[in-house]
């Protein structure tokens, strides 16, 4: 119910005071000289018990409620608008003697700031940070009926119900999300009445209206980079729904799937709290909380369809490395094998002509590399993340006899452990509800006479080791569901960064399959105990982001090279290649600088390693490799025989 405009200027102390006094005695008062909505919040008041005579509030809420509540994601883009405009206008508040509060949906004090001996007055009385306002807490003021109201709204004086506030004028105003409309917090103006002044209103209302637009635009801009991304996604999937919700779980847009598989309409959803339409997704949002991309998540039924067995993906969205929301993606289980292909290879690309580097700890699992390739036993791979544990696989598949037959790689740690013994070995028709009606074969079949990589074996459930075990030792799989075996010659090549032998000492990983895949074992140096690799290794990266990027950045300067000789690389070379990426997209030189490098990654000066000892131990190693060739030596290094010479 919308109330007519209130002209706080005809505020009259007097008669207000004497008809709260004719109120709270129980006698009868003339009604046509009282606000319909003040009468109404005094009955209520009363009703619940207030104590009209307190001049103190209720204590406010512990520190640690009031900081979980300011922090919350609900309520941060408010929250931050409420600062920012509190200090934009500091000195108007503070002449005027007055506050301004910033509440949350529950009327709870999160913000506050302006004159500062008002707020030490205020705060004697228990109005402070974790002061509740409403009004079956305090009775009658501006933010419980701005909340019941949904506008604006003056309480100046004795329209207060209770004693403490009857000496201030307070305006407050409820802040909407934008495009929905949905109030979000509320902002309070508050003033002792015989200093307030009616003209702050019209500051207030422009603040909201900046606060309106400002949130309009961001979530439009929000809504773009989401939808953008939706599109790249896949929008218009016919056979899959998708949701897309913002940073605090609100719908911003739905595709046609959902709309017609849940029999619902856009409209209806929109604006809406995914848990509300949606209570079946409320996981998504614990994801969305934790910044956490989660692949096949299994959610088995949503009340909203007929079907049961649904499979939930959530997908972070982020701009300039702030979260701004999520991609929500829901299959039915038939559909599922189209999902894992996602996280499944059926190709090798690289070989051993790409893994460079000229170290002599690198060289030698290379060549334990080149010899492993010659052979059909297993292999096991370990090394940090980012070693490129992958590339050793291809190229050994590449360089063996199976190099015409199918790669198949599949990361355990991608795929839900209700699914991983399907994926990797078949079903039949019926083995399970969501199943496709034809069945369908594993991993292990299409990589028959070929290679298949198992990632991340270390986070294979342990009933699923026993199966591979079987399989390794019968070269035989048996589909779920069935019956009869079937005849498989598969070299299976492993790859983890934990150490397998600890997760055998705990029960974690089966020693007899620890034994039948670890018969050949290469163990990648992580990049910082191969850093005579690092300048080759970049000149790589370089290269081929030039490329890619359509950039011309012709070199490394000096500074940079020392500077990465000096860094212990966490990541590896992937997390090296990754930051020549981001140098080639920031340089706006022929050259990439200290100012193109992310600061994390600097050191201190007396760390410093020579460059010159670098490149004479590349050269070094180079000359060995070649047999004394130095025009092989200069080719390798990009340089001239001229230049190789100088450096020698």
């Amino acid at each position: 119910m919308l109330y007519e405009a209130y002209d706080p200027t005809q505020y009259d102390h007097e008669s207000l005071t004497h008809l709260r006094a004719l109120f709270l005695s129980g006698e009868s008062i003339n009604e046509s000289r009282l606000r319909t909505e003040i009468l109404a919040s005094w009955i209520n008041s009363r009703m619940a018990g207030i104590n009209p005579g307190s001049k103190l509030l209720p204590a406010p809420l512990p520190k640690e409620v009031v900081g979980r509540i300011v922090h919350s994601e609900a309520w941060i883009y408010s929250k931050k608008i409420n600062f920012d405009y509190i200090e934009k206008y500091y000195e108007v508040f503070d002449k005027k003697k007055s506050v301004v509060l910033g509440l949350d949906l529950d009327l709870t004090v999160g913000v506050l700031g302006g004159n500062k001996s008002l707020i030490e007055k205020l705060a004697s009385m228990n109005l402070t940070l974790g002061s509740n306002f409403n009004e079956n807490v305090i009775g009658t003021n501006a933010a419980a009926l701005a909340k019941k109201t949904k506008q604006g709204i003056w309480v100046i004086g004795a329209e207060h119900f209770i004693e403490a506030l009857k000496d201030y004028a307070c305006y407050a105003v409820p802040l909407t999300s934008g495009i929905n409309h949905n109030i979000t917090s509320f902002t309070m103006y508050i003033a002792p009445i015989q200093s307030f002044d009616p003209i702050i209103q019209n500051l207030v209302d422009f603040f909201v209206y900046t606060f309106n637009s400002a949130l309009l635009i961001n979530q439009q801009q929000t809504e773009l980079s989401l939808t953008d991304r939706m599109v790249e996604y896949g929008l218009e999937y016919k056979d899959r729904g998708i949701i897309l919700i913002d940073h605090r779980g609100i719908i911003l847009k739905v595709n046609a799937w959902i709309l017609k598989s849940c029999g619902i309409k856009s409209a209806s959803v929109v604006g809406k709290h995914l848990t509300e339409i949606f209570p079946d997704l409320k996981e998504a949002i614990n994801f969305l909380k934790a910044g956490k991309d989660v692949q096949f998540y299994e959610l088995c039924t949503m009340r909203k369809l007929k079907k049961r067995n649904y499979f939930m993906d959530c997908q972070i969205v982020k701009t300039d490395n702030e979260k701004i929301g999520m991609i929500i993606t829901i299959s039915e289980g038939s559909h599922i094998h189209d999902l894992i292909n996602r996280v499944a290879k059926n190709s090798a690309y690289f070989t051993f002509e790409h893994l460079l580097g000229v170290s002599k700890n690198f060289m030698e699992v290379k060549a334990l590399a080149e010899d492993a390739a010659e052979s059909n036993s297993n292999v096991l791979i370990t090394g940090e993340s980012g070693t490129g544990k992958e590339l050793f696989a291809q190229a050994i598949h590449n360089a063996g006899r199976r190099s015409s037959k199918p790669f198949i790689s599949i990361n355990c740690a991608a795929i839900p452990k209700e699914l991983i013994g399907s994926e990797l070995f078949g079903y039949v028709t019926g083995a399970f509800t969501g199943a496709r009606k034809e069945g369908s074969p594993g991993k292990f079949e299409l990589a028959d006479h070929g290679t298949i990589f198992l990632d991340e074996i270390g986070e294979m459930p342990l009933d699923m080791q026993s199966v591979l075990l079987r399989v390794l030792e019968e070269r035989k799989v048996t589909r779920i569901g069935g019956s009869s075996p079937i005849a498989v010659d598969v070299r299976v090549i492993a790859a983890t960064n934990q150490n397998l032998w600890q997760l055998v000492a705990s029960g974690k990983f089966r020693h007899d399959l620890y034994f039948r895949i670890n018969v050949l074992r290469l163990e990648l140096p992580p990049l910082r105990d191969r850093k005579e690799d690092i300048p080759l290794l970049a000149g790589h990266f370089l290269e081929k982001f030039n490329e890619s990027l359509g950039k011309n950045v012709e070199e490394i300067t000096p500074e940079v090279i020392n500077l990465f000789l000096n860094y212990n690389w966490p990541g590896n070379t992937r997390e090296l290649r990754n930051i020549i990426e981001r140098g080639v997209n920031l340089s706006k030189t022929t050259k990439l600088t200290l100012k193109d490098i992310p600061k994390e990654i600097n050191v201190t000066q007396e760390q410093t390693i020579s460059l010159n000892d670098f490149e004479k131990q590349i050269i070094h190693d180079l000359l060995t490799k070649y047999k004394g060739n130095k025009s092989r030596v200069a080719k390798e290094l990009g340089i001239s025989r001229a230049t190789l010479y100088k450096k020698l």
